[in-house]
């Protein structure tokens, strides 16, 4: 059976994808691939395949560069759910219908040091925060894809601000998503539950994924 794939374009609008409880769903038709051809790593138009690291409890991540025809090289970072069982993965915090804190990180290893990259904006909004987590069913892929130049280091962590400069150089970059709790600065994970009180046919994952390893330049 195909797997069914389930896609967040970052920068596209939250407005419309609460579907209740404080989780957000990010099914196919709720953000679209940037339209093109991808390039797979032996240079022919195909789809990246998947590479995953480690699974952990169900879940296994896979990290890739994709360049599309006309486009700047996306970054695409798939978790995959092999167990037995739906489950709720924790994404991070939102804050007035904008995510401000991503529990997904990139890492770059080159001769100079290691760097770490986010997709958290610069600038913060005063409003209340809740947890941000995405379903993902049994079988299916969830897929974060996001401009290269979109995955910044805090200054003055790095001379260049965002990744797409290191992907031509020499090194090894790989992507972590930590779920775990007390990782966030609120403590959020899945807040559903904690919320409402209702049962929830989906677990919340809980845990530490870390992605294959890409070497450099990509």
């Amino acid at each position: 059976m195909a797997r069914k794939p389930q896609r967040d374009i970052v920068g596209a609008p939250l407005a419309g994808w609460l579907i209740g409880f404080s989780v957000f769903g990010f099914e196919d038709g709720k953000g679209r691939p940037t339209p093109g051809k991808a390039t797979g790593e032996d240079g022919e138009n195909a789809s990246v395949p998947f590479s995953g690291g480690a699974p952990v409890d169900g879940l296994q991540m896979s990290v890739a560069v994709v360049r599309l025809e006309g486009a700047d090289p996306q970054i695409r970072i798939t978790v995959r759910n092999a167990g037995s069982k739906a489950l709720l993965l924790p994404q991070g915090e939102v804050c007035g219908g904008r995510l401000i804190y991503h529990r997904v990180r990139l890492f770059v290893a080159a001769p100079q040091g290691k760097t770490v990259y986010s997709l958290d904006p610069l600038v913060f909004l005063a409003c209340p925060v809740a947890a941000v987590a995405v379903p993902i069913l049994q079988g299916a892929d969830y897929t974060l894809e996001s401009a290269a130049s979109e995955w910044l280091a805090p200054w003055p962590q790095a001379d260049e601000q965002d990744v797409e400069p290191a992907l031509g150089r020499a090194g090894h970059m790989w992507a972590e998503w930590d779920a775990r709790p007390g990782e966030t600065p609120d403590d959020l994970t899945c807040p559903a539950n904690r919320i409402t009180g209702l049962p929830t046919p989906r677990t919340c994952w809980e845990k530490k994924l870390v992605s294959n390893t890409l070497d450099l330049p990509k």
